[in-house]
């Protein structure tokens, strides 16, 4: 079926003006952004502020992105973190996502490490790849949680098995340098080469540092 977005818009805002918040969302994002509709942005905060009145996760989102300068709308970086917050607290999971850079950021909130990692717990727990990369980040610096080298190489590991070669460089780092257990060279060729098989040029060259100077 050929894509019609005036046509979407249209009966967006039919089902919006009967009170469905999801209509409600998808008509204010369709105005903020202009498509099937003339761009209007105070139409669609209003229209977005409807349904995150009515607890649409996704709507409470949208709002926090806006209100950080996006599509015209005034920056605004408190109203952002606190939109975003409510999407948090519902259990969306860009919105968990989002208030761990926030605060790592201290963007509308203080800068706050262990808020961060807070967040990227939840998200981590419904199963995002992008938190589990950033809570080995996190223990591995020691931000916001106690520096742990066998936590990080846990997080570091379910990341690799979304198949992330990021992921796979580090653990053969950590194995290369001894933290989180003894050095073990053999398990860092092993995680280098799987990075190379995902054509990796970062794994490439510590595979081809260690294999010429055998550390």
């Amino acid at each position: 079926m050929p894509v019609n977005e005036a046509e979407a818009a249209k009966w967006f805002l039919q089902a919006a003006e009967q009170g469905d918040a999801s209509a409600q969302g998808q008509i204010g994002f369709c105005y903020a952004s202009g498509k099937g509709v003339t761009k209007n942005t105070e139409a669609g905060l209003d229209w977005l502020r409807k349904s995150a009145a009515q607890k649409d996760s996704s709507s409470q989102y949208m709002l926090g992105l806006l209100y950080e300068g996006r599509m015209g709308v005034t920056q605004d970086f408190q109203a952002a973190a606190a939109w975003c917050r409510q999407s948090a607290d519902n259990g969306y999971l860009e919105a968990q996502l989002h208030m761990g850079q926030i605060h790592i950021a201290g963007r509308g909130v203080p800068q706050d490490y262990a808020a961060a990692a807070g967040w990227y717990h939840k998200a981590a727990d419904q199963g995002s790849a992008e938190a589990e990369l950033q809570l080995g980040v996190m223990y591995v610096k020691g931000q916001g949680l106690t520096q742990d080298y066998v936590a990080a190489r846990a997080w570091y590991e379910k990341f690799a098995a979304h198949g992330s070669s990021t992921a796979m460089l580090n653990l053969g780092e950590l194995a290369a340098q001894g933290k989180g257990g003894p050095p073990d060279f053999k398990r860092a060729v092993e995680w280098y080469e799987r990075a190379v098989e995902l054509d990796d040029p970062r794994a490439m060259f510590n595979l081809a540092r260690l294999q010429a100077t055998g550390k």
